[in-house]
């Protein structure tokens, strides 16, 4: 892989909305091959944070997708660690699902996804505290470690309607994400891979 100036001003800007203790998404505008998935991928690694993202979402439907996002969910249940979903913008089949990462990007969960997986989820526990506390507190922490531990990271384009759409109907992706627009590569980088490879 080749370093240049421009992806590692990319990466450290991605790093450190990652290492945010609270609101760390992130908007990534951009077209295809500008770097957005990779950069984002290594920021992670450096980060030591979980990246998690959809395979295909092209065959999925409403149901599965809410079990997809439960899935994710759940590991706040045991562990309190950071982890990253990114959402392509082919990901998002639905105007639910946009509905839904809103959600995820303030709250840090999806209102009354889960509502019936607690008592399971809390008696099925090894942990002794967490089976030592009650019901109510056990969710309301389960709540603080998605608001702090959840990062999502949208990739749109610039292209076409989507991008004006969502912000307008959605304001909040803005406000409680970090923008940031991935340019074409300059010419430096371009001489930088082309010395590497030819």
């Amino acid at each position: 892989m080749v370093f240049f100036d421009q992806a590692i001003s990319y990466i450290c800007i991605l790093n450190r909305i990652i290492n945010k203790n609270n609101g760390g998404h992130g908007l990534l505008i951009g077209t295809g091959a500008s770097g957005r998935r990779s950069y984002l991928k290594i920021a992670c690694e450096l980060s030591a944070v979980k990246l998690n993202f959809l395979n295909s979402a092209k065959e999925m439907k409403l149901k599965d997708w809410k079990e997809y996002i439960k899935s994710q969910l759940k590991v706040f249940t045991k562990v309190n660690q950071k982890r990253a979903i990114l959402f392509k913008e082919n990901d998002i089949f639905s105007h639910d699902v946009i509905e839904d990462i809103h959600h995820l990007v303030i709250n840090g969960v999806i209102p009354n996804l889960m509502n019936e997986d607690f008592d399971s989820i809390k008696s099925d526990s090894s942990n002794t505290e967490i089976l030592g506390i009650g019901l109510e507190k056990y969710i309301e922490n389960f709540y603080k470690k998605c608001k702090d531990n959840l990062h999502i990271f949208i990739n749109l384009s610039p292209l076409g309607e989507k991008l004006r759409e969502y912000c307008r109907i959605y304001p909040s992706l803005i406000t409680y994400s970090t923008l940031v627009y991935f340019t074409e590569w300059p010419q430096t980088a371009l001489l930088e891979v082309a010395k590497h490879f030819l």
